[in-house]
């Protein structure tokens, strides 16, 4: 005899874990795009203040200072303080009269890098998405998905059967019906 609720208990607590692992994949993912950023500093004061050098403390009170919705326009200057520079990146345009050769190497330099066959990969990036590959593997030779695809629910193979049922009942009416009434035959 096969006991449903065992079962049921079972898919639930199959579904739990997964949902947990997919919770510590988003928050692994999410920790890895924070990490990318290179030099970020944190606003808040870490422990080891005294370890900190001046440049590091300047950079972080003008990005503290900016962090407001009207980027620090209208904040308060200290007494003394320089203001800060302008960090950022600045688009560096090219000189609109440029000689014809300088122009040409510049195009030819454009194409070569869009016709060569090198792909621009990040080898970090690669191996993480490796890694996320082989466990979802693991995870989705569970019954549903021997497939390769999703696994259809009741309710999607129920609307499919009602909607062919709908077209076989308007096929089978197409033709000159006699739907009652006075006919004239002669």
């Amino acid at each position: 005899m096969v006991d449903y609720f065992a079962e049921r208990e079972e898919a639930k607590k199959e579904r739990v874990h997964k949902n947990e692992l997919q919770r510590l994949r988003n928050i692994r993912r999410s920790m890895k795009a924070r990490n990318d950023g290179g030099d970020t500093v944190p606003l808040g004061l870490s422990t080891d203040l005294e370890s900190r050098t001046r440049h590091e403390l300047v950079n972080q009170m003008n990005r503290a200072r900016q962090a407001t919705a009207s980027l620090g326009k209208f904040q308060p200057m200290l007494k003394d303080e320089k203001v800060p520079k302008k960090t950022g990146k600045t688009h560096k345009f090219a000189a609109n009269e440029a000689s014809i050769a300088t122009e040409r190497k510049r195009y030819l330099e454009i194409f070569d890098q869009i016709s060569s066959k090198k792909p621009k990969i990040d080898e970090t990036r690669l191996i993480a998405s490796e890694g996320d590959k082989q466990e979802t593997s693991k995870t989705n030779t569970r019954k549903g998905h021997d497939r390769g695809g999703r696994s259809r629910h009741k309710s999607s193979i129920h609307r499919q059967q009602h909607f062919q049922n709908k077209i076989k009942k308007n096929k089978k009416g197409g033709g000159k019906a006699r739907r009652g009434g006075k006919t004239s035959r002669q």
